[in-house]
Parts: structure tokens; sequence; C-alpha cells
């Protein structure tokens, strides 16, 4: 029966997103599809511009692509390989959950809703990355979960490096390493393992994880004239959240008050301009306006980009690496004038990250794709993913109860779910990530998403066994209460 059941998943799977594939119109004008398709250009030497701000991983994928086929199919066909991707990182999912039931349906329901989830369609429609860093964040958790049972070079190797690619996917994902390592550190602990084969496992772990990065860090010393992942910006917080502080009473030194005026000039044109319009937006229920600060630093910027590039004299390809070492002495005046705004972003990114990742387009465009919908599914999907995540929150704490008094062997699984949680929530609070917070932690909506049934589903476990209970024991006394009056 299980086998059978498997078989028909499987099948869904390729049905459900064979036709999602078949049905989608690729998007690639949106945000920033056109910076990874440059980049992508770029890699193959076709165009002259310096990315060296993007993550690579995705673009050289498209690079890829790009010497196979041409647009329009270039992108349908983009599309079709991110519909693999997530059509296997349902199953991935599905295995990952399987071993905390006793039957396959509430594994399998988890594979599912993450495959039909409103914001997993969305962004498996749009040239950009999200799709490819969540298959390799839960590839990498199904290879570590193997160390579990079979502690070996290989499958740490494997670990490492399908981390290091996943650093490249996403670098807001870089700090996952460090989860990964403390994790790797405790299971090594619960195996009581020596000194010296911790030591030695943990180089077979680290190791190929820093090549794969250091590979694109030597790519950027050779092309961009620094080694690294990226280059650094003034302040150590997102440019978005600097740029959305600026206010008219702002003081900077003489040479940066034109870029001072012109950041103005940009607010002033962003504040009259009506946010584009997406199906079952919640902003409505916005009273205290914080959706204004939370979306203003990039469209700003924006606007902004325009007369900077002539201010500054940057040609036309020159990319937002350049801009970013104009900017950055004017971004740390800014910075630490605004320290207390910047705080109080910084819970704002935290709780942002409760939110549904994006799941329409802009009304613009039109019906297609998940925007042939009722507006009214997609309110009610983000007041659900709302409701998923404050209670995926609320279990962290009964959790933490229930593996001290198991002394953490019996939840290794549920542990690293939600370390991987937990750190992307954690990612968005350290570097503000303000409107991108609900998009940069799509890669743990899977593990948010299979916690919420998990405990769901063993609350509705222990009910039926309490009303079980109950019913059990009132048919004993009813029948020893019949038997007494017979006797009588």
């Amino acid at each position: 029966m299980n086998r059978l059941n498997i078989k028909w998943f499987i099948g869904i799977l390729i049905l459900l997103n064979a036709g999602l594939a078949i049905y989608s119109k690729p998007i690639n004008d949106l945000g920033d599809e056109g910076s990874y398709i440059l980049l992508g250009k770029v890699i193959l030497g076709i165009e002259e511009a310096n990315l060296a701000n993007r993550s690579p991983l995705y673009s050289i994928i498209l690079a890829g692509f790009m010497l196979f086929f041409q647009p329009p199919f270039l992108f349908k066909a983009v599309i079709l390989f991110q519909y693999l991707m997530t059509g296997l990182t349902a199953w991935l999912i599905f295995k990952l959950f399987r071993p905390l039931f006793t039957h396959n349906g509430p594994a399998m329901l988890i594979g599912i809703l993450f495959n039909i989830s409103l914001s997993t369609i969305y962004y498996a429609n749009i040239i950009l990355t999200e799709i490819l860093t969540v298959f390799l964040l839960v590839l990498v958790v199904y290879f570590f979960l193997k160390l579990v049972k079979t502690f070996t070079g290989k499958n740490l190797v494997l670990s490492g490096v399908l981390l290091g690619l996943l650093s490249l996917a996403r670098f807001n994902a870089i700090p996952i390493i460090v989860t990964f390592s403390l994790l790797l550190g405790y299971l090594m602990f619960q195996k009581k393992m020596s000194l010296s084969k911790s030591f030695s496992s943990l180089i077979f772990f680290i190791i190929p994880c820093l090549l794969i990065i250091n590979l694109w860090c030597l790519y950027n010393y050779t092309n961009n004239g620094f080694y690294g992942l990226f280059p650094g910006s003034g302040g150590g917080v997102s440019r978005n959240v600097v740029v959305a502080s600026i206010r008219p009473d702002n003081k900077v030194t003489s040479e940066n008050e034109p870029i001072l005026e012109i950041f103005l000039k940009a607010r002033e044109q962003y504040l009259k301009t009506t946010p584009s319009e997406k199906p079952g937006s919640m902003a409505s229920l916005d009273k205290l306006g914080l959706l204004n600060d939370l979306n203003a630093g990039y469209p700003i910027y924006n606007h902004a980009s325009i007369e900077l590039r002539d201010y500054f004299g940057l040609k036309e390809q020159a990319g937002e690496f350049e801009m970013s070492l104009k900017l950055k002495d004017f971004y740390k005046e800014i910075y630490k004038q605004n320290r207390a705004f910047v705080l109080k972003m910084r819970f704002i990114s935290f709780f942002s990250g409760f939110r549904a990742s994006a799941s329409a387009l802009p009304v613009s465009y039109g019906k297609i794709n998940t925007n042939i919908l009722p507006p009214a599914l997609f309110f009610i999907y983000k007041v659900i993913m709302l409701f998923v995540s404050v209670l995926v929150f609320l279990s962290i704490f009964t959790f933490i109860l229930r593996a001290a008094k198991n002394n953490w062997q019996k939840d290794f699984s549920l542990l690293i779910f939600y370390a991987i949680v937990i750190s992307f929530w954690g990612i968005n609070f350290c570097f503000i990530t303000v409107n991108d917070a609900n998009r940069f932690k799509f890669p743990a909506e899977p593990f948010i998403i299979g916690l919420f049934v998990y405990y769901f589903y063993s609350g509705m476990v222990k009910t039926g066994k309490f009303f079980h209970i109950i019913f059990t024991a009132r048919k004993h006394l009813t029948v020893n209460g019949r038997a007494q009056e017979e006797n009588c």
C-alpha cells in the first residue's frame, strides 16, 4: 500500500509541475531579473558590467542555457527547469519529514502544500534565484541528515559542496554555514567522537564549502579588483534601509550635499507615486504606515540612480558595484544619524519574515500566472501563512522543553528544521532586509509548513487518543452499570 501511495504521489508531482510549467508565462522584467540575466551575459563575455554585488550561481546556470537557447524560448526553458527543481524539492521534503510520522500521508501533504503554495508557483514563473536556493537548501538538509545514520566522508563532502553552492545561489544564505557547522559539532558530540575524528570530519565538511566559495572570490579578484564574495557597504546593513531612512533634516558634508538633494528629490517622487497594486494585498490593514518605510528604499534608489549616474559620470553599463563605491561614505553619514530608524526597521524586518512571500504580480501584468486567481484567495493565503508562521514561532518553546527532556537525541531532525527557520528569521533581523524579508525567508517555507503540519497532526493524534480513552471509559462504565442493575 505504501509503495502504491508513493507512486501516486510521484505521479501527482509530475503532472502538477508539468501542467504549471506548460501554462506559465516567464517573467523577466519585474525586479532583479534583469541583473541576473545581465550577469549571465557578462560571464559569457557578451556584455560588460560589474555586478559583483549579485550572487552568481543562478546567473551561471542562465549562462549555460544561453549557450543553447535564445529568447523567448530561453526563458521558457529556464521555467521548465525551475519546475523540475520544484518537483524534486517537494519529493525531498517528503523524504525529510517521512520519518516523523507513522505513515506516508502527512509527509506527502507537506510536499504537496509546498508545491501548490502560491509563493512557490509565483517564484517558479520568474527569472529569480528563489527556486534554485530552496532546492539546494533542502538538498543540503537531505545529505546532512544522512550523517545521523551513516557518518561518512562522502556525506560530509556532499553536504559541504552543496552548502558552498547554496552560498553562491543567495548571499543571504551564507550565515547558514554557521548554523550547519554548529549542528555538525553537536552531532559529533552526541556520537562521542574523538577530537581527532571530529577535527578531520570538520575538515571534510568545511574545505569543500570554502573551496566552492573561494572560486568565486578568485573570479572577483581577476575581474572586479577585489578578493571576496561581494563588495562591502557602509554601515554593514542593507542599502535599502539606509535609503529609506533619508529625511530632509539630515545633514551631510558639503561634498555629499548634492547626493542628498538627489535622494530627497527621489523621495518626493516616491511619496507621490501610487504603489503597484497586487491582488489580495493586505496593505489596507497597515494603519501605522509601517509598509511605507518598509517598501521605500528600493524605489527611492531606483528613482535616484538615473540622476546619480549622470552626477558621478558613470557609464551606462556600470553596475551597482560602481555606484555603491561612490555612495559608501554618504551611506555611512546617513546611517550614523538615523540609528533609531534603523533599529525600528530591524524589528519590522524580523516580523516581516512572518508574512507570506510574494504570490501575485502587479495588476498591470494582467491575468497571467497566479494573477488568474481571485484576489480574495491571495488575501486568505497571506492570512493563513501569517497564522502558520506565528504558531511555528510559538512552537519553538514547546520543542525546546521537550527536546531538553529527551536529551535532544530523539529530535535531531526537528532541531535542524527549527535551526533553519530561526536562521532565516535571524538573518532578516541582523541584516535588516526590510521589504525583501518575506522573500529572503522563502527557502525556509517548506520547513515552516512541515513543522506546522507535524504539530497539527501530533495534536490531532493526541486528541483522538484522548477521545478514544474517554469513549472506552464511558462504554466500560455503562456496561458495568447495566450489569449491576441486572444483579440487583
